[in-house]
């Protein structure tokens, strides 16, 4: 690997998860307030899009936690990459899955409890 060619602050690399933690909850917020179609759910794409999250959501926290837990100050340009292009691979992936259903659950558990009386 190529070490030190253009050492960066660590810290970029801990502080960008915050916003794709909102990312994933504005995703389910909005997901549960707007409707989607039925022909939106594609189960093809969902296996695909579910694998590539858990490989990348893999990636992703390995190279987090590595950084987190061995104190590094510098990483380099390679790494800083590697771990934002797959955290935002993992983020949109879960958007298009889990983000998905779990927007539709809240909003049929909403519809459930707050049901309309008009019929």
């Amino acid at each position: 690997m190529i070490n030190g060619v253009l050492p960066i602050d660590s810290k970029y690399l801990l502080n960008l998860i915050a916003p794709l933690k909102a990312i994933i909850l504005f995703t389910i917020i909005y997901r549960t307030v707007v409707p989607i179609k039925n022909t939106e759910i594609k189960m093809d794409d969902m296996f695909i899009n579910a694998f590539k999250m858990l490989v990348y959501g893999a990636l992703a926290i390995y190279i987090y936690v590595k950084v987190r837990d061995t104190g590094i100050t510098e990483i380099d340009v390679l790494t800083l990459f590697t771990f934002i292009l797959a955290a935002l691979e993992a983020t949109h992936n879960f958007m298009n899955t889990l983000g998905t259903y779990i927007g539709a659950a809240l909003r049929q558990g909403w519809d459930y409890v707050f049901a309309s009386k008009k019929y």
